[in-house]
């Protein structure tokens, strides 16, 4: 489970550790999906699930996704 966030065109960011599995997983096969839930405590409440591919931001991109992922998420500290 990973908390995401969205920027400016609705598009999903995800924040994940250089060192996580997910990232490794990513980085070997960019296929992916995201299943989002109303409450995240109840599995039977399930949404929308996406299917998509994981790219990385862009460096020109990367303050902006970083703000827009900070304004739903301002707890986060990210390096």
């Amino acid at each position: 489970m990973v908390d995401f966030a969205c920027d400016a065109n609705g598009c999903p960011i995800l924040a994940v550790s250089d060192l996580a599995v997910h990232t490794k997983d990513l980085t070997a096969n960019p296929k992916c999906s995201l299943l989002v839930a109303r409450d995240p405590e109840d599995r039977t409440d399930l949404v929308i699930t996406l299917h998509g591919d994981a790219v990385s931001v862009p460096e020109k991109d990367k303050e902006a996704v970083r703000a827009a992922y900070l304004a739903r998420h301002p707890q986060c500290i990210l390096g």
